[in-house]
């Protein structure tokens, strides 16, 4: 059992994708919880090495553009991805107001499972 549990607190918005009771991922609409804004935020990379990435990449694309320009190796990669959804999570789960709805038939594309 899966699905998407969508978060939203006024402009900001969050979507939760769980698998089996795992979390996959998480991601939200805060320009600050980009998987871009994240590593430079951490200086995993430079804004000379992301300058020849394209800026509108899914979270998803960059980071296979990531590994296929060898920017990242995988390990690095994945815990970079469990924090970006630690980021994402951690503000959301302390809203207090605002609107919920969980869907269990969605999936995300890339089963990818975070570990924390």
């Amino acid at each position: 059992m899966g699905g998407a549990l969508r978060l939203t607190c006024e402009k900001q918005k969050c979507v939760i994708y769980f698998l089996e009771g795992d979390v996959l991922f998480a991601t939200s609409n805060v320009k600050a919880h980009r998987l871009r804004e994240c590593l430079l935020k951490w200086n995993l990379v430079s804004t000379a090495l992301l300058a020849t990435i394209d800026e509108g990449l899914s979270d998803s694309d960059f980071s296979n553009r990531l590994l296929e320009l060898e920017l990242l190796d995988v390990p690095t990669l994945e815990r970079a991805l469990a924090r970006q959804v630690e980021e994402v999570l951690r503000p959301s789960l302390l809203w207090t107001e605002g609107e919920w709805f969980y869907d269990p038939k969605v999936r995300l594309s890339q089963h990818r499972k975070c570990t924390f």
